[in-house]
């Protein structure tokens, strides 16, 4: 789910109100393409999707003792528009313009910069507050979960590239080639299943009433307001997010996953939550089994399953939870063949 932006080289311009970075003669283009993962069969355009983003751009100055401590504003709320595959211009080799001319204008890279950054958000329309301080920058959106038209409404938003130029350290992330931006949705993806030993009593006809929930019955948040926060000096390398004033959830989960029923639940990311209980009835039987609290910590742009097992004797236990990146082209229909973007 990366998107990628192509630096190329060409002739020097200065930025505006900022020294000179033209001497490396390599500018800020952008190139993209929607491709699958997970073993799938299909690619096509980025603009088969979207026609604009929002990008923006930092770079640190300063250092000392671990710390990056001063940054300049390279690219500011800049918007990046599909022109199609016509010809190329200096600064839109790909189909992806963001030069209009006035307020925004080529950018190069600067060599000896101490570190980049670079956020965004998608579609350039979309209904994101963003905010500046000394130090950080945030976006807020709200995502909302409930129905396939409100994730589909739901923006992306990008994880922080962050780079200090050092093949060392960052081999993927040089300064003058391809930046790749991964761009997510606010969401994690959960499913459960059930397995069966081969001598058990029980099979998926004979269970019925299933429900997995929070021990204590609190509601499994889909749509509330997450805001994803980027800092641009100090330590820190990476996004941080949080997830307030949740406004609609569910009470429990009823629907295993199975062949021909491939149910996954759309939910808020949490960094904590009670454990999790499953409950049911096998052959008039009632049988539970529990998921600990440090295993319903669920990321945004992650999936996780979590696979219950009927043993020999009868018992249920949970004996798997696995976790994958998602690609977040959602469609409900879908099974794990999900787009991701290529920027």
């Amino acid at each position: 789910m990366g998107l990628i932006g192509l630096m190329m080289a060409c002739s020097p311009e200065s930025y505006e109100g900022q020294p000179s970075d033209a001497t490396s003669g390599l500018v800020i283009a952008f190139a993209g393409q929607l491709q699958e993962k997970h073993a799938v069969t299909r690619s096509s355009a980025l603009s088969d999707e979207l026609t604009t983003f929002r990008i923006f751009a930092y770079k640190n100055d300063g250092y000392a003792e671990g710390s990056y401590t001063s940054y300049q504003t390279v690219i500011n709320d800049y918007t990046a528009s599909w022109t199609g595959d016509g010809s190329p211009t200096t600064s839109n080799s790909r189909g992806w313009e963001y030069v209009n001319g006035t307020t925004q204008t080529i950018k190069y890279w600067d060599m000896s910069a101490r570190a980049y950054r670079f956020l965004g958000y998608a579609p350039a329309t979309a209904a994101v507050t963003t905010d500046m301080s000394a130090d950080r920058r945030t976006f807020t959106m709200t995502a909302n979960a409930t129905t396939a038209e409100t994730i589909a409404a739901t923006p992306y938003y990008t994880e922080l590239w962050f780079s200090t130029g050092n093949p060392a350290d960052y081999p993927d992330r040089q300064f003058g080639t391809p930046v790749e931006l991964k761009f997510l949705k606010p969401f994690a993806l959960v499913r459960f299943m059930f397995a069966f030993a081969a001598d058990c009593q029980f099979t998926r006809s004979s269970l019925t009433n299933i429900s997995l929930k929070p021990i204590d019955n609190t509601s499994i948040a889909t749509n509330g307001t997450f805001t994803v926060t980027y800092p641009l000096k100090g330590s820190a390398t990476a996004e941080s997010w949080a997830v307030t004033s949740i406004t609609d959830g569910i009470s429990t989960m009823t629907d295993d996953y199975y062949e021909g029923h491939e149910r996954w639940y759309t939910v808020l990311p949490t960094a904590s939550q009670p454990a999790y209980q499953l409950s049911l009835t096998a052959n008039g039987e009632t049988r539970t089994a529990s998921i600990p609290a440090q295993m319903v910590v669920w990321e945004p742009g992650y999936q996780y399953t979590y696979i219950f097992k009927f043993t020999d004797a009868g018992s249920l236990e949970l004996a798997q939870m696995q976790v994958a990146t998602r690609d977040w082209m959602y469609s409900e229909a879908d099974d794990i063949n999900h787009s991701m973007y290529n920027w």
